[in-house]
């Protein structure tokens, strides 16, 4: 199973379901936790919920406020062009790879 790590760009982390079953397998055995049949919930009450209301007297949460954008984040080329810096150079460090490889395959033949 894959799954996404935000933080990285293009990463995955892999987990082991086997493992991930086993420690729900031996957490479930170890907690006190119980299924309740309905018969047995003849003492509990159910009420409806209401959800609040804002009134005029509770004060909504306020945003911090945004900082100026400078003349220098303004402009999206210069972030386009840091993409294709950054591209150009993952480009070049893939054909050197490739360039060794090649050599290594070429010794062994």
């Amino acid at each position: 199973m894959a799954l996404r790590d935000k933080t990285q760009n293009p990463a995955f982390v892999y987990a082991n379901i086997y493992q991930l079953y086993k420690k729900a397998k031996e957490s479930s055995l170890s907690s006190d936790s119980k299924v309740w049949r309905a018969d047995e919930l003849e003492g509990a009450t159910v009420t409806k919920f209401e959800p609040r209301e804002f009134t005029s007297q509770d004060a909504a949460p306020v945003a911090p406020p945004v900082a100026p954008i400078n003349a220098a984040q303004a402009n999206p080329f210069d972030d386009l062009k840091g993409n294709l810096k950054r591209l150009e150079d993952l480009h070049a460090r893939l054909r050197f790879m490739l360039k060794e490889l090649e050599d290594l395959v070429n010794k062994k033949s």
